[in-house]
């Protein structure tokens, strides 16, 4: 079982610049193109790398007396999006309306990388604890809306997803070696550093981490249950922390901050406007949905309403990011059993074979 689903990024530096001798070529910058060179996803979220709806690269100068990319923990910031020929999906700099290609000199530099995209910019990214911290440790919002807790869906095919790619919040590391290291990758234009030793490079690869877990619900009908079975309501209920306000992630761990973990409890709340919820004993319902991880072991209530009468039944939640936990829920005549929990890697989920681009 794998703990985490990645998503590699290789970013390759082409220099554009050229010049009669060494001197003069040491300083000169290099855009940063990304081109996306594997995928191992499941289709509950992002599929593929096309299904990336943006891709936020923040450059901090790893030095702090050096201050080409700004005076840490300060730094520049590029927006890329995904664009798709002849089956390969690159990221390319968004330039509307400004320009928002990255460019590396020979300082060496940090670079940090986040899925989706903040909303507003650079304007959206803030250090952590303080600004006056010469430690880069950049955080993004992570809003409300990123979880669909209250939801009216038709169950088209006896299912209703709601882990929108767009709230597929991830955030990178290096990836060296076939390996997904803990820190943040270097660059610069492959040229020696100011401190006259050769440069990190011009190329790097990224490992986009999820911070979510991921929640499925299964709902069959047992044999014995002589009901249609039919769902018209679904909800689940745990002292759960969901996003605030103020929620953050840190780009250097994917650390959400400032989450709303009041003692009150939470829901999940689904009413399904559709007959095509109605379960039969080959027929499930599933629900899936993203949700925020938790580390204690916390008891909760699935609740359904099953042919206009209430059931329900009694589970646990310890949640890890980058999991998937499966709760199958079998309608009986007694009411509700909580049947099963399974628990794999999001790759690993339903079988699904990796997809290279």
């Amino acid at each position: 079982m794998k703990p985490y689903n990645y998503l590699l990024l290789p970013i390759l530096t082409i220099s554009l610049l050229t010049s009669c001798s060494k001197e003069e070529d040491i300083d000169n910058p290099v855009s940063l193109t990304l081109r996306v060179a594997g995928v191992s996803l499941t289709r509950a979220a992002v599929n593929d790398a096309s299904d990336l709806t943006s891709v936020g690269i923040y450059t901090v100068n790893a030095e702090k007396t050096e201050q080409t990319y700004g005076i840490r923990p300060a730094g520049i910031y590029g927006k890329y999006k995904p664009v798709t020929t002849n089956g390969i999906t690159s990221l390319v700099p968004e330039n509307a309306p400004t320009d928002q290609t990255i460019w590396l000199n020979n300082e060496k530099a940090i670079i940090f990388s986040c899925h989706p995209a903040p909303a507003n910019g650079k304007s959206d990214i803030q250090n952590y604890p303080t600004a006056s911290s010469t430690d880069p440790v950049p955080t993004v919002p992570v809003p409300v809306a990123a979880i669909e807790y209250t939801s009216s869906k038709t169950a088209a095919s006896n299912q209703v997803d709601l882990t929108q790619p767009k709230n597929d919040y991830m955030y990178g590391v290096e990836y060296k070696n076939n390996t997904y290291q803990e820190n943040q990758p270097y660059a610069n234009n492959g040229n020696n550093m100011p401190s006259g030793t050769k440069g990190p490079g011009q190329s790097v690869s990224i490992g986009l981490k999820h911070v979510f877990a991921k929640l499925r619900l299964i709902i069959k009908k047992e044999d014995s249950y002589k009901g249609t079975a039919a769902v018209t309501s679904v909800k689940y209920t745990s002292k759960i922390p969901v996003p605030g306000n103020n929620t953050r992630m840190k780009l250097t761990n994917g650390e959400l901050l400032d989450l709303d973990n009041t003692a009150t409890d939470k829901s999940y709340t689904y009413t399904l406007t559709s007959a095509t919820a109605t379960t039969d004993v080959k027929t499930t319902l599933t629900i899936t949905n993203y949700a925020i991880p938790c580390s204690q072991s916390l008891s909760g209530t699935i609740s359904l309403i099953v042919d206009g009468k209430p059931m329900s039944v009694a589970c646990t939640n310890q949640w890890e990011r980058g999991k998937i936990y499966t709760y199958t829920v079998t309608i009986k005549p007694t009411g509700l059993e909580l049947s099963g929990i399974n628990v794999v890697g999001w790759q690993d989920a339903a079988q699904i074979p990796d997809t290279n681009i």
